[in-house]
């Protein structure tokens, strides 16, 4: 009676779906609140009502955020059988409270204990059923503490399945650990059997009134089941239930996955003389059972040869799958012969075939399979067809209307098979007749209306008829419109779908191989997939590659099934893709692009093939006209047998022919290699594909450049071995490759050390403790230490972190919870949690934080490979390790397989974006951060703009005239002269700080210079003993002047390096300023020399040239003279004062250009001249100093007027007093010295005046 309720409503359910198709497959029961084992037991139940195939389904929850995450997508192959129950559970029976292992384990099960919702979706998306609404606590189900029982919630009506009232606690106990505190049925009918908790015992299932119970409930379902269905597959007999359900837990067996006894195949199709090459020939076989098989290691033989089908030969049910000449090497004979299908000595199918025609096939008739006929229409991976030639008429060159008369030369064409074999009749309509497939020329020349018919019957006995309307008009008629020829007729066929039609967005492009490991231009092929529930024809759709790229492929006469695939080779369509990157393009008759894929770089021997998911992905499973397969994490192949274990990169002398990979078979058994590859890193060298390779234990083989064509490279490469899956067994790198070096895989110094691990933290985290305590000598000494140290206290744990790896962040105290962080980490814990595990280490032990840094391995295997190669985590190159080329190989594998966080685009680029981080730091502290000025310190002109560049990106600290640094951005302006200082710091991606070295400098605004302002007025070049030279430098202004980044020199251009007067020097208003020689680099010559004041711009302000005279003395300008500019040797030397001239030597004023008195013969000379001349009276102070003889001589100045230039210079017998000072004191004086000006001025003789002007 439960059965007939349950499909009546399961029919009015249906209904409710609006026709949509529906498979009677329900979320029947789920446990959400966990077992008193763990809050994370739960499970969920699937029921189907039919056989039913669920591959590529998915199950869905609804995480505490909102979103929709994935628990399980169903498998290839995956069947759910007619009234059977189906579990997905987190932990396996050992660890969890079912009686049984679930069907599928995945720790990706998570249900929340509120806003529980669970959804069952198709392939295609369409939700199938579903559990809660997501709103509240969930609509049964009972969540007791401790160790209180626990309730599942169970289905009792098969509606809507968020509805509640269809819903309820479970109350039975089925399927469980016997005297577990639990409630519900995983795996059995619900309702099951009512125990008390009291009665619960080891041998509850055992029970004589159990059994009874039990078996006279499924008898009254297979009777009532019987009764409304005739399918004897749907019943359960009493007597299998109580077998079933008697035995014990630990014997207990039970399947709900559908599988066929024996694999049915046959063979359907053969084209042994195709058009064109013989790599064309191909054998059809399709799988007419109810499941998917794998092919590998069956054979197809002919007369002659066998070949071995390998890996990746998934077939469907109900799909085809061809076996080209290419890949078998099966030459068929054109004569005919026998083709069998074989599975060891196991004959599936055997196919005779005889003589046919080319582009005639021969295969099983679509009515009868038990007939064979030919097909003038090969239909390789499709059902098999009877249509006749799709013939058309093709003008090759005229008109079919004209005015006077028409000449037309046509010929037969057809868009597929072959007319090699056909016969062709014509009739022109004006009696003209032919039999040739291409008639010659013919002109119509009377006026009318005529009709070209074609009959064509073709090899299969098939008829085709086309015709072509011709108008010859009067001459000088105008032309009138005649429609186009109809699309060729299919006799056998009706027409459904005409030329030309859009078909939308259900035509997909499913998978495509740009780079076979065989020839190319025969290999390649692009497979289509029809979507849509209906048959239709592609004809005029356009296949092509990208933009100005191969010629576009037009579609003629393309019929495609419903649900069925298309595959299109190059050969036929012309198309080549470029293996450094190209797209494939479906273009509907109206011009939109259908469907485009998109691929970088292809793989070699890889096709990119459309998953689920609706992700593009790389794989090794190659299946033209079948459903796609991929890699998955899980390893078919053993990774621990074979090793490389040598390499020869760079062999000294030539490298080409002398390189060599060596392989190890490492097990203790034999090992035969086929279908493996060997390989370098990728992008490089084509893989070299190893057949039938046999190694005896231990066994060492080495595998020459010459026989493998692998070109290995000398810098940043690697030899890879690749099981028949395409992932990698066996690694080995190196850097740069050293002339004549063997490289072998690393070897680790020390054993491994034994912990178990007590706190999975996250990811790529967790805390162990050491268990080999009796063998603490053999671990490293600074693990030893550290464990000793903490060895009794409360919580002895060391934190290790996983090296070269990197997951999800769960637990970071500054990020979020990231996605694909909690199934990381659920993975992690359910792999090594409560565990043994060994531990091996690299160069480094610990990191900044202070975890311990190890490789980490249980039950031998790697777990960083394992956590890469299911896509949970990445390569983590931030600091250098071992295995980091081995790792980034491994996580490759994952990466073309879109497996975790690989699969997700927004996780993919949060990972590159990481990695783009890690490179900057790690060029940050190989380039290390350098800063400059913008330009360099220097004169620059008022206004100048400053930047700083900066290695890296940074930010820059700035101090201007100070010793304070501020933050600082953008650039600064320079008004006047300021002094600068600035360094810059960079944060690393992981928070470390990296600081540049501080740099300074000055920068000067050139100044307006009047000539004179500053002379330079007294040297000392030649000092005593303990003395410095030194110059002395007068300001003749009424304003300070300030020296900084003026420059002082000797010979210019020549001599010593300039000197930069510091910052600080400056010449107060009339003052001096003696700048000495302790801290210049200048060496004044005591044999006469220049001295150049020079602007900061390089312009000269001032400058002297002194001669040679005794040391100790001083060369100076005298103050005032009647004649002008004047120096003296002297005794007194006055540095920052006025000059004091009292040695009796006079010498002339000195040339502005470099001299000596030996050198130069003027200036020895005037000096000779004027040191015999009669001296006249002066002063005392300025006695014994005469005019130079380049001076002109001009009449005497009163003494008193010497007088004023002398106070006016601020010079007086008591030391440099102000003018104004002088002039106070002296008033009187002052007047007098005024008069005796005006009468100067008045009275002197204006002719000398005018002749010194003139001079």
């Amino acid at each position: 009676m439960r059965a007939f309720l349950r499909r009546a409503v399961l029919g009015i359910f249906l209904l409710s779906l609006s026709g949509k198709a529906f498979s009677a497959v329900f979320i029947n029961e789920l446990l959400w609140a966990g077992s008193d084992l763990s809050t994370a037991d739960e499970w969920v139940e699937l029921y189907a009502d039919a056989d039913t195939d669920v591959s590529g389904w998915i199950l869905t929850s609804v995480n505490s955020s909102g979103e929709e995450v994935a628990i399980v997508r169903f498998s290839t192959g995956t069947i759910i059988g007619s009234n059977q129950y189906f579990l997905i559970a987190n932990n396996d029976a050992a660890n969890s409270r079912l009686a049984r292992d679930a069907d599928v384990i995945t720790k990706s099960l998570t249900l929340p204990n509120t806003k529980l919702l669970i959804r069952l979706k198709d392939q295609s998306g369409t939700i199938i059923d579903l559990a809660d609404d997501g709103v509240g606590v969930p609509f049964a189900g009972a969540n007791a503490s401790g160790t209180g029982t626990r309730a599942s919630m169970e289905r009792i009506l098969y509606g809507l399945g968020n509805i509640k009232e269809h819903w309820a606690t479970a109350q039975g106990f089925l399927g469980f650990d016997d005297a577990a505190p639990m409630r519900g049925t995983p795996g059995f009918p619900n309702g099951g059997v009512v125990i008390s908790s009291s009665s619960q015992s080891s041998s509850a299932l055992s029970d004589s009134s159990v059994l009874s119970s039990l078996s006279s409930e499924s008898s009254k379902t297979t009777s009532s089941d019987s009764s409304e269905s005739s399918d004897s597959s749907d019943s359960i007999s009493s007597s299998e239930s109580s077998m079933a359900f008697g035995q014990s837990s630990e014997s207990f067996s039970y399947s709900s996955i559908t599988v066929d006894p024996l694999p049915k195949l046959i063979i359907t199709e053969i084209l042994s003389n195709p058009k064109g090459v013989d790599t064309l020939e191909w054998i059809e076989v399709q799988n007419v059972g109810s499941g998917a098989i794998d092919l590998q290691g069956m054979k197809l033989a002919d007369n002659s040869n066998t070949f071995i089908i390998q890996s990746g030969a998934l077939l469907e049910a109900g799909n085809f799958r061809s076996f080209r000449k290419n890949e078998t090497g099966l030459s068929l004979d054109n004569g005919g012969e026998t083709i069998t299908l074989l599975s060891g000595s196991m004959v599936f199918d055997a196919l005779m075939y005889p003589e046919t025609a080319e582009e005639v096939s021969f295969g099983r008739d679509p009515a009868d399979p038990n007939l064979l006929l030919p097909f003038c229409v090969p239909s390789e991976g499709q059902p098999n067809s009877i249509k006749g030639l799709p013939v058309t008429i093709m003008i090759q060159s005229g008109q079919p209307e004209g005015a006077g008369k028409v000449t037309l030369n046509v010929r037969a064409e057809t868009l597929s098979g072959s007319l090699a074999s056909a016969t062709c009749s014509w009739d022109f309509g004006d009696g003209f007749l032919s039999t040739s497939c291409n008639p010659p020329s013919h002109t119509f020349s009377t006026v009318g209306d005529y009709l070209i018919t074609l009959s064509v019957k073709d090899y299969c006995s098939t008829t085709v008829v086309q015709t072509l309307p011709i108008l010859v008009l009067p001459k000088g008629s105008a032309k009138k419109v005649i429609p186009d020829s109809p699309p060729p007729v299919d006799p056998a066929v009706p027409v459904v779908d005409l030329c030309g039609v859009d078909h939308g967005e259900q035509i997909l492009i499913s998978e495509f191989i740009p780079d076979p490991l065989g020839d190319e231009t025969a290999e390649e092929w692009i497979e289509l997939k029809n979507m849509m529930p209906i048959s239709i024809n592609l004809c005029g759709w356009v296949l092509d590659d990208s933009e100005e790229g191969s010629k576009a492929h037009v579609l003629k006469d393309f019929p495609i099934a419903a649900g069925a695939f298309a595959v299109l080779r190059r050969p036929e369509t012309g198309i080549a893709l470029n293996n450094d990157g190209d797209s494939v393009r479906l273009i509907s008759p109206s011009g939109r692009i259908a469907d485009e894929e998109v691929f970088d770089r292809a793989l070699a021997g890889e096709s990119y093939a459309l998953r689920s998911d609706g992700n593009f992905v790389w794989t090794p499973f190659h299946t033209p006209g079948s459903d796609n397969r991929f890699r998955t994490a899980e390893r078919r192949f053993p990774t621990d047998i074979v090793i490389i274990s040598a390499a020869l990169p760079n062999p000294s002398g030539v490298d080409k022919g002398a390189e060599w990979i060596e392989l190890t078979n490492v097990s203790d058994d034999s090992v035969t290699l086929s279908d493996w590859s060997l390989d370098n890193a990728e992008g490089g060298s084509k893989p070299f594909r190893l057949h039938g390779i046999q190694l005896s234990s231990k066994e060492t083989r080495r595998f020459g450049m010459a026989e493998t064509g692998l070109e290995l490279r000398n810098s940043q490469d690697s030899a890879r071995l690749l099981d028949p899956d395409g992932n990698v067994v066996s690694f080995l790198s190196w850097t740069e490759a050293e002339d004549g070096r063997i490289y072998r895989p690393y070897a680790f110094s020390s054993e491994r050390v034994k912990a178990v691990v007590t706190r999975v933290v996250d990811g790529d985290t967790f805390d162990m403790m050491l268990t080999d305590i009796e063998h603490l000598d053999r671990i490293p000494e600074e693990l030893r230490r550290r464990w000793l140290a903490q060895e009794d206290t409360e919580n002895p744990a060391i934190r290790v972190r996983m090296i070269g790896i990197d997951t999800p962040e769960t637990v970071h105290p500054k990020k979020t919870v990231e996605k694909y962080g909690l199934e990381a980490s659920n993975y992690v814990r359910s792999l090594i949690e409560g565990k043994n595990i060994e531990l091996e280490f690299d160069t480094e032990m610990w990191d900044k934080y202070q975890r311990l840094l190890a490789y980490v391995y249980i039950d031998g295997a790697l777990v960083q490979a394992k956590i890469l190669q299911n896509g949970l985590g990445f390569a983590y190159l931030r600091f250098p390790f071992i295995r980091a080329q081995e790792f980034l190989a491994y996580e490759a594998e994952a990466r073309k397989a879109k497996l975790g966080l690989w699969s997700s685009p927004e996780m993919v680029e949060e990972v590159l974006l990481l990695s783009d981080e890690i490179k900057e730091e790690i060029l940050f502290e190989k380039e290390g951060l350098h800063i400059a000025f913008d330009p360099k310190p220097g004169v620059v002109a008022s206004g100048s703009t400053v930047k700083i560049k900066m290695s890296q990106p940074s930010q820059v600290y700035l101090s201007i005239n100070s010793g304070f640094f501020l933050s600082f951005t953008g650039a600064f302006i320079v008004r006047e002269n300021i002094s600068v200082s600035v360094y810059a710091e960079a944060h690393y991606g992981s928070g470390e700080l990296l600081r540049s070295e501080t740099i300074a400098g000055r920068y000067t605004v050139p100044i307006t210079y009047e000539t004179g302002s500053l002379i330079i007025s007294e040297v000392y070049p030649s000092p005593l003993k303990d003395e410095v030279e030194w110059v002395e430098i007068e300001n003749r202004t009424a304003k300070d002047i300030v020296l900084a980044d003026w420059f002082l020199d000797d010979v210019l251009e020549k001599g010593s390096k300039r000197w930069k007067i510091p910052a600080d020097k400056i010449i107060s208003a009339h003052g001096f300023l003696a700048l000495t020689g302790e801290t210049w680099k200048l060496a004044f010559n005591n044999d006469g020399d220049d001295v150049h004041l020079l602007l900061p711009d390089g312009r000269s302000a001032a400058s002297l040239t002194y001669p040679k005279f005794k040391k100790g003395m001083a060369y100076a300008r005298i103050p005032f003279s009647a004649s002008g500019a004047l120096h003296c040797v002297t005794a007194t030397a006055t540095p920052g004062s006025v000059n004091i001239c009292e040695d009796p030597i006079v010498l002339a004023k000195a040339s502005a250009k470099k001299s000596s008195t030996s050198k130069n013969p003027k200036v020895k000379s005037a000096v000779s001249k004027t040191s015999k001349m009669k001296l006249k009276k002066q002063p005392v102070r300025y006695k014994n100093v005469l005019s130079s003889a380049e001076e002109p001589e001009l009449p005497a100045i009163p003494e008193k007027l010497l007088r004023l230039k002398a106070l006016v210079g601020g010079e007086s017998a008591r030391g440099a007093e102000r003018p104004v000072e002088l002039w106070l004191k002296h008033e009187f004086l002052a007047y007098a010295i005024a008069l005796s000006i005006l009468t100067e001025l008045l009275f002197r003789p204006l002719t000398a005046v005018f002749q010194k002007r003139a001079i």
